[in-house]
């Protein structure tokens, strides 16, 4: 986890500084600068990954409640 958060952090970071350059008149850019938009769509596809994970391990987490709470109130069948 904490090599996605550095990932994801590392994105933004170079983002802002690519809209940074931009803002501030460095010579070469075009109008509409393509660096922050990728590496924005870059962040949002890692954070959805990550989220993703979790939502599996949460739902992973439920079903198992959920069976036990099912095993424990079964009625035992009675022996003959």
């Amino acid at each position: 986890m904490r090599a996605k958060t550095v990932l994801v952090v590392g994105l933004v970071t170079a983002a802002v500084g690519t809209l940074l350059e931009y803002l501030t008149g460095v010579p070469g850019f075009p109008t509409v600068p393509p660096g922050p938009i990728i590496l924005a769509v870059a962040v949002v596809l890692v954070v959805l990954v990550v989220l993703a994970a979790l939502v599996q391990v949460l739902g992973l987490a439920a079903a198992l409640v959920g069976g036990v709470v099912a095993l424990v109130a079964s009625p035992v069948p009675a022996r003959p």
